[in-house]
């Protein structure tokens, strides 16, 4: 039995006053856990919410399928999907109790009225709101207004919970508050929460719960450390929001689980800094790092550790013994520092610092091609992603992505660019890192090669 909400090549477009077109869902894919609590971050305008009302059926799809379970949804009228939405105008009935208000979907269902005493009972326990069944919405605050809204939307026990932009009309701190008991009671119903939002720093403090919420689920006894990239490499060049790094460190503090920063893509100037953890202004426990060290002129891996983590190992009376690999070798150790006495005697972090804004400026005027759908990235590790259209379903679609892929990297190739395209989902990624001593002529070299690939593609496989 499949488990979750999964939308597939989901298309929703609406015609303007002046006969025009907007497409507001352009082949959507997204799956949702049963107990996930998903943050779907985007500037107004951008679909977020239309993605939602189309979940709710509150509007129909023009093409692609929704599912929930083995329950397909956008053929179902809204009253039959698992579903429930709260939105940012809490939309209480004034002229209703608190009670009357989160048992208003129980009555309308015609449910027996023990049933729903115990479910309203229920709720107003999970909002921490016992004593207030018998007030009206206009003798509550706003943060216990939404606190209503929300029992009222759980009353009827779906499967999944839209949050549409739920703490837009709370004052900063009645948000904050709410963020916490959004986790809080997420948490002890285990259904999947799909939270929109326009603002960064609200997604943040909902989507770096996702790592609390694993520890909790596997137990934090159980988990030694989390393992963060400054930027993500898989999927292709994601950058964090801002503080995402700094959430990450109280939680793993408030665990005692370390914090280690994988720095094999992002160290030795990559970012503008030696480690991508000072240009995120965050401190991990360990450091992983290998081809950085030595530019891949040699293959050398290695660990930095910090004071805390190293004092048991000094301060023991026995060899801590552990493995030894080529990775080790000493004349790739000796080539490590020369190199390092380079990046560090010719400032290289310095060069990447101050030509970071030209290079991504100079790769935007590629963003001209209809097939480039986004550029994303940090210092000199930035990425396109390219929409060639392709099979509705996912199998085809990867298959596609990986046929354009491959035909992007022999393209670049011929052309003196040596670059990799690779399918990250649906939808091929261009990474580039060029060397550390590049400029604007080569800036230059790598457009100029990038946009006769992107044509030929385009020729090739657009539709």
């Amino acid at each position: 039995m499949a488990e979750g909400l999964r939308l597939r090549n989901v298309c929703k477009t609406f015609t303007t006053p002046e006969g025009g077109v907007v497409r507001a869902l352009d082949d959507v894919s997204l799956e949702v856990g049963s107990n996930e609590f998903v943050v779907l971050l985007g500037p107004s305008g951008c679909g977020k919410t239309t993605l939602l009302r189309t979940i709710a059926g509150l509007e129909n799809v023009d093409s692609g399928e929704i599912h929930l379970g083995d329950e397909r949804l956008d053929t179902a009228p809204p009253f039959r999907r698992a579903v429930n939405t709260v939105f940012q105008s809490y939309a209480l009935f004034g002229f209703l109790t608190v009670e009357r208000n989160i048992a208003f979907g129980l009555e309308m269902e015609k449910l027996p009225k023990s049933e729903i005493r115990a479910r309203v009972t229920e709720m107003l326990d999970l909002i921490e709101l016992s004593g207030y069944g018998k007030r009206t919405p206009d003798q509550l605050s706003g943060g216990q207004q939404q606190r209503v809204a929300l029992a009222r939307a759980l009353a009827k026990r779906p499967q999944v919970l839209l949050l549409d932009e739920p703490l837009g009309a709370l004052d900063l701190k009645l948000r904050r508050q709410m963020q916490t008991e959004l986790k809080r009671i997420q948490r002890s119903t285990g259904i999947a929460f799909v939270f929109v939002t326009h603002d960064q720093e609200e997604a943040l403090a909902l989507g770096a719960e996702e790592i609390d919420r694993a520890i909790m689920r596997e137990g934090p006894e159980t988990v030694a450390a989390v393992f963060l990239e400054p930027v993500q490499n898989s999927g292709g060049c994601y950058v964090p929001p801002d503080g995402y790094f700094q959430r990450v460190r109280e939680i793993c503090d408030t665990h005692g689980i370390l914090l280690v920063s994988d720095e094999v893509i992002c160290g030795f100037g990559r970012l503008g800094h030696i480690f991508g953890a000072d240009r995120f202004g965050y401190q991990p426990d360990m450091i992983t790092m290998a081809k950085g060290l030595t530019s891949g002129y040699a293959p050398l891996g290695g660990v930095m550790i910090s004071d805390r983590i190293a004092e048991p190992f000094a301060a023991a009376k026995r060899d801590f013994n552990h493995g030894f690999t080529f990775g080790g070798h000493p004349a790739a150790a000796a080539v490590a520092l020369a190199n390092l006495d380079i990046i560090e005697g010719e400032d290289l972090p310095g060069r990447v610092r101050s030509h970071a804004a030209d290079f991504r400026a100079r790769l935007s005027t590629l963003c001209d091609l209809p097939v480039v759908a986004d550029l994303r990235g940090d210092g000199y590790f930035l990425a396109l992603e390219i929409a060639m259209g392709g099979p509705p379903d996912p199998d085809g679609a990867k298959a596609h992505a990986v046929a354009v892929s491959k035909h992007l990297t022999e393209g670049m190739y011929r052309l003196g660019l040596t670059c990799r395209a690779a399918a990250r989902g649906s939808e091929p990624v261009i990474q580039l890192s060029p060397p550390l001593i590049a400029g604007p002529e080569q800036f230059d070299e790598i457009v100029d090669a990038m946009r006769v690939a992107l044509i030929d593609a385009m020729g090739e496989f657009a539709a």
